[in-house]
């Protein structure tokens, strides 16, 4: 297992104050805050008895030029030993330029690239993917959804803080990254008591399963 959680009302807000990154400031407070929501985060879960690690998204991602690289042996290792990596949307540094975002979806969709995992779960604050905004009383959640049908479905961004892209750039990621070593991939509702367990073991929930 290998658990991935997004900036929030933490790093995105962040993010937005300074309108971009160009400032070390900038760099430094996103880094600082983005820590201290994983720290939260991976205390938690230790209470829960899980073997969670922090690990600093910054130090296991960087780009040189537009290629995304990973030290993915290293999150080899710690899985293979039984405990449970915890990364998160962090600033990143790119060789020869300057720093930019990395997504917690990103990092999801490459990890379950790199690694094949059985299957990628998307734990959300709604059941899966509607064919329009949920918050529509005739919203019809789509229990099936093919990366190539993205274009067709209303997924403009809510009203919420994200400066990452939303449900549509967590989707469309995956024309980038999703390939034959991805099992499958659910997007389910997280607030639901048990759902991501069950999912986790193979259980059938309410979610939105994608497909290439």
């Amino acid at each position: 297992i290998v658990i991935i959680h997004g900036g929030g009302s933490f790093g995105h807000y962040v993010v937005r104050e300074h309108k971009d990154l160009t400032s070390l400031g900038a760099v430094s407070q996103t880094i600082w805050f983005m820590r201290e929501l994983n720290m939260i985060i991976v205390d938690s879960l230790m209470a829960q008895g899980l073997p969670v690690i922090p690990l600093d998204t910054h130090a296991v991602f960087h780009k040189e030029d537009t290629e995304l690289n990973a030290l993915v042996e290293l999150l080899w290792d710690i899985v293979s030993r039984g405990l449970i990596p915890v990364l998160y949307g962090d600033v990143i540094f790119c060789f020869r330029r300057n720093v930019e975002i990395l997504s917690g979806d990103e990092i999801a969709w490459f990890i379950a690239k790199a690694m094949a995992p059985s299957r990628l779960i998307f734990a959300t604050s709604v059941n899966g993917v509607y064919n329009k905004n949920p918050r529509n009383g005739n919203a019809i959640l789509l229990e099936k959804l093919s990366i190539s049908e993205l274009d067709s479905i209303d997924l403009k961004d809510s009203s919420s803080i994200d400066v990452t892209g939303g449900m549509y750039t967590k989707l469309s990621l995956g024309k980038k990254y999703y390939s034959q070593g991805i099992k499958e991939v659910l997007i389910l509702n997280g607030l639901m008591k048990n759902y991501i367990y069950r999912a986790l073991c193979g259980y059938r929930v309410l979610c939105t399963k994608v497909v290439r």
